[in-house]
């Protein structure tokens, strides 16, 4: 009896601490049960709000793409956030008079100032949407600012504040671009070369060419990969100083990519029998840019190539010759004796085809 009883005296103690778990648990659920609802209450009234507000002022924004609304406007300052979303939207689908439209509509409803204002958010999203405003708005008052975020670590709106300076002027932003860009490994090449061209070669060329010759290796790097966006007469000097003087396979690479101009032929051509296979596929390609009826004997023989992106990049660049079309490649393929070639270059036909069918 005694054990049974200290037997219940020891579980008390146990079962006590499981029930208390066990509601707080179930409390916590509740709780977290709650927290949702009301979530997606608010979430659920913010769409309708987004709605409603979309049908009300969409119409307005597409006006403007012909003339700016004349009578007066009010926006609801909860609503400015919308319109920015919807504003920014536009603005990037669009071309020429109807930019301007919607930066006279913009200003006209003091977005300029909201925009300045939301630099300074705590919410990361605010101020990277703030960034983008302030760079199609080209609003000069936030180019000091935008410099500072432009120096940020974070790529996404460093990036950003980049492309917000060259929209507002090109001109004086373009050094401060090239320099930082020479440094930041972690802004992605695509989205770097669509600013760059943005600005035009006019603009570009010279800062970028005098970066690239005077930078470090790690540093030319970084920028050879845009100095396809140069005018080739500029670029040419460079080109041939960098290929003279490296056997960096990234240098190499980035080079061949970049040639754009025939007297660069024989440089080319140079490159179609080098050892690594990834180079003869820049070299065959910048053949297909700018080969002559020559040329096409040195990208037959380069069908047989061991590499099977090698064969099917000459493949591609005979068919982008100008002076070759499908008959052409067809009386090619009828004098090879190789397979591979022989493979290679019907994938190819084929797709030219294809593409001439679906034009």
């Amino acid at each position: 009896m005694e054990s049974i009883l200290a037997y219940v005296t020891n579980i008390e103690p146990i079962l006590i601490t499981t029930y208390s778990i066990a509601a707080l648990m179930a409390t916590a659920a509740f709780l977290l049960l709650i927290q949702v609802m009301i979530l997606r209450t608010r979430l659920n009234a913010k769409n309708r709000h987004r709605k409603r507000f979309v049908e009300k002022w969409r119409p307005i924004i597409a006006e403007t793409l012909y003339q700016v609304p004349v009578l007066p406007l009010k926006l609801k300052a909860n609503e400015r956030c919308f319109f920015v979303e919807e504003w920014n939207h536009f603005h990037e689908i669009l071309e020429g008079n109807c930019k301007r439209n919607l930066i006279r509509l913009a200003t006209k409803l003091n977005i300029d100032r909201f925009a300045l204002r939301m630099l300074h958010s705590k919410h990361f999203r605010e101020r990277l949407t703030a960034v983008i405003t302030l760079g199609h708005l080209r609003e000069f008052a936030a180019w000091d600012e935008l410099k500072e975020i432009s120096l940020q670590e974070n790529s996404l709106i460093s990036l950003a504040a980049i492309q917000a300076l060259m929209q507002i002027d090109a001109k004086n932003c373009v050094t401060i671009a090239i320099q930082l860009i020479s440094k930041r490994g972690d802004w992605p090449t695509a989205r770097v070369a669509r600013i760059l061209e943005s600005a035009g070669a006019n603009i570009i060329s010279e800062p970028l060419i005098w970066n690239i010759d005077h930078n470090q290796t790690e540093e030319t790097l970084r920028l050879l990969p845009y100095l396809y966006l140069v005018h080739s007469q500029r670029s040419s000097p460079t080109i041939d100083k960098l290929l003279n003087q490296t056997v960096d396979d990234r240098v190499i690479a980035a080079c061949l990519q970049a040639i754009n101009d025939p007297i660069e032929l024989p440089t080319v051509r140079k490159f179609l029998d080098h050892s690594r296979w990834h180079i003869r596929v820049h070299a065959v390609t910048a053949l297909g840019r700018l080969g002559e009826k020559e040329d096409i004997a040195r990208l037959t023989k380069l069908l047989s190539d061991p590499q099977w992106w090698v064969r099917y990049r000459t493949a591609q660049a005979l068919a982008k010759l100008p002076f070759v079309d499908v008959n052409s490649l067809e009386e090619i393929q009828e004098n090879l004796t190789d397979r591979y070639a022989i493979d290679i270059l019907a994938q190819v036909i084929e797709e030219k085809r294809m593409k001439w069918t679906s034009n």
